[in-house]
């Protein structure tokens, strides 16, 4: 496994991740790490990263995967990243984004605004 990634505090994600708004929503997310996969439910979604209410949370700082699917009026979306375990709750784990694709940070962003 390679190390978490510094960003600099001018990142996106750095500056985004207080600052940029965060929307409660309820959508299916699968978080692999190796071989391990686990399901869930997304709670709240940003531009940094998600809250992912599981059974199994892993530990912090684990590098995965996660997959999750975003419906857009009729369509369904398909968001693929990689991230980390920013922090674990009694319910799941928070997932910081490591970084994503223009395309990707751009239907998140339309996800929050039709949610906010």
């Amino acid at each position: 496994m390679r190390p978490r990634p510094t960003k600099p505090e001018t990142s996106l994600a750095n500056r985004e991740r207080r600052a940029d708004l965060r929307v409660s929503i309820r959508a299916a997310v699968t978080v692999l790490n190796g071989e391990r996969r686990l399901c869930g439910w997304v709670r709240n979604l940003s531009v940094g990263g998600m809250y992912v209410v599981t059974d199994e949370p892993l530990a912090h700082n684990t590098e995965v995967h996660v997959e999750l699917l975003l419906r857009e009026g009729y369509a369904v979306r398909r968001l693929r990243a990689l991230a980390w375990v920013a922090w674990v709750g009694e319910d799941g784990m928070g997932l910081q984004f490591d970084a994503l694709e223009n395309e990707d940070i751009e239907l998140v962003i339309r996800t929050l605004r039709r949610f906010a």
